[in-house]
């Protein structure tokens, strides 16, 4: 993100050094979870229970997936946390392309990461 708003490639920058050490511009730098803060607003107007009440197989919250490939419908969907690839491709994407099987996933990010 940082290399995009420099108006560089977008591509993750080498470290050392931090960017809380040299970050935009060469100043030091804080970056935070921007999806965290995203919905920050709607909690704080809606309330926790609003965005607890989302949520599948024992997570709560919303979560952006991106999905590319095969699909009918590829793109970011906004969808339950915890929710599973099957339904998130059958669900928010259509399903799989016409002729087209499902055999496996990269996750990446966030996505890859159990909690």
């Amino acid at each position: 993100m940082i290399e995009s708003i420099e108006d560089k490639r977008g591509e993750p920058r080498m470290r050392p050094p931090y960017i809380a050490q040299v970050g935009l511009f060469g100043r030091p730098t804080l970056e935070h979870n921007f999806e965290t803060l995203y919905w920050v607003r709607d909690i704080v107007q809606r309330g926790p229970e609003w965005f607890s009440s989302f949520g599948r197989h024992d997570r709560k919250g919303l979560r952006s997936y991106s999905v590319s490939g095969r699909v009918k419908n590829p793109g970011v969907k906004l969808a339950p946390a915890g929710i599973t690839i099957q339904e998130l491709i059958d669900e928010f994407c259509g399903g799989m392309q016409d002729g087209r099987k499902f055999y496996g996933y990269l996750p990446g990010g966030a996505s890859g990461v159990n909690e």
